[in-house]
């Protein structure tokens, strides 16, 4: 989803992450709007290289091909599973 599909702006969404998300480190002012492999995005389009692995956050990059084809493998087998049990 695009940010002009939101209906918000880049302040808008700044206020509500400094409303709501608690401050357990100091973040970068930067929006990333869409992400390939090792690409971010921001709202106008500038590309970055995100290098950036954090709390909870892997570093294998956005919407990478093999890991998604992965995670949908396993998803499958998990799936597959829980129907057997039930």
């Amino acid at each position: 989803m695009k940010l002009a599909d939101t209906g918000l702006t880049v302040q808008d969404i700044k206020d509500k992450v400094n409303k709501y998300m608690i401050e357990t480190y100091e973040r970068f002012d930067f929006l990333a709007e869409t992400a390939k492999d090792q690409y971010l995005y921001d709202e106008k389009g500038e590309k970055y290289l995100d290098f950036y692995a954090g709390i909870a956050v892997n570093s294998a990059g956005s919407c990478n091909e093999k890991v998604v084809a992965a995670v949908i493998d396993q998803t499958k087998n998990v799936l597959a599973l829980y129907r057997k049990a039930f």
